[in-house]
């Protein structure tokens, strides 16, 4: 995890990595990163060495695009229906507003026997293609063992043909985590049930976490009570909002430093 040490907090994280420096269309890597409630695509262009060499990359020369978390989602279903029906979903793909990435068979690259190609091109306002890499997706980097015989150990046979689509998986499931992380869900779920501990800490140092709001709500619709007409008062609502809470400006800045028993004797039952 990176962080801006600008005024606006804003971490990068980074996910997954592919890499196939030994492609015949384009010898490149593959990235991802989550940074201002975007995900970052990036593809790095292989730098040209020695045989017995590791593979260096040039990241100074990458393009990259951002996704909102429905872009990225609609890029994995075109990802999935490529899949099923390469022929179909060839060439399809999403834009940003100064980039498109897509992926397409590698028949149009001159490679009918390469693996399936996601590509991202960066174009400027005229319409102009300024700088453009493709990342062929490996077709055997993995393989399963099939009838590995326990009294001869180097008789069984390899199938790469069921992992062919190893790479396009990974790709479709960092899509997809970052699409459904970013509705907060999680988020949410976590903040609400460490809030009774907050509040508990902040009552015994005397800081209010609520920020204010109003511990409880009082219900007034038609189904609150069935029908009966009668209010009533529900169980407390307030869960501190994440990023903005009175736990971030509050708790958090408060200048007395706890060490872990102290925090324990805090949150422990009078």
């Amino acid at each position: 995890m990176a962080y801006n040490t600008q005024q606006v907090w804003s971490p990068t994280v980074y996910g997954y990595a592919l890499f196939n420096s030994t492609s015949k269309i384009d010898k490149t890597s593959i990235s991802f990163s989550m940074w201002q409630t975007t995900l970052r695509i990036t593809i790095v262009p292989a730098i040209e060495n020695g045989a017995d060499e590791a593979p260096k990359y040039d990241f100074k020369n990458s393009v990259s695009i951002f996704l909102t978390p429905i872009k990225a989602h609609l890029f994995a279903d075109i990802i999935r229906g490529f899949m099923k029906d390469p022929d179909k979903y060839a060439n399809h793909g999403i834009a940003s507003p100064q980039a498109i990435i897509s992926i397409d068979k590698p028949d149009t690259f001159g490679h009918p026997e390469c693996g399936p190609v996601i590509s991202i091109r960066k174009v400027n306002e005229e319409g102009t293609i300024e700088l453009s890499y493709s990342y062929e997706c490996n077709l055997e980097n993995f393989t399963s063992i099939v009838g590995f015989n326990t009294k001869n150990p180097r008789d069984f046979e390899m199938d790469t043909d069921m992992f062919k689509y190893a790479d396009l998986d990974c790709i479709i499931t960092q899509l997809d985590e970052y699409y459904k992380a970013m509705t907060n869900a999680q988020a949410f779920a976590v903040m609400h049930n460490l809030y009774p501990w907050f509040d508990r800490i902040g009552t015994k140092i005397g800081v209010d976490v609520t920020g204010g709001q109003n511990r409880g709500r009082v219900s007034t619709g038609f189904f609150s009570n069935m029908g009966t007409g009668f209010n009533s008062t529900a169980s407390p609502t307030v869960t501190p909002t994440v990023g903005s809470s009175a736990i971030n400006s509050n708790l958090i800045a408060d200048e007395k430093k706890y060490d872990a028993s102290q925090l324990k004797s805090l949150i422990a039952d009078d």
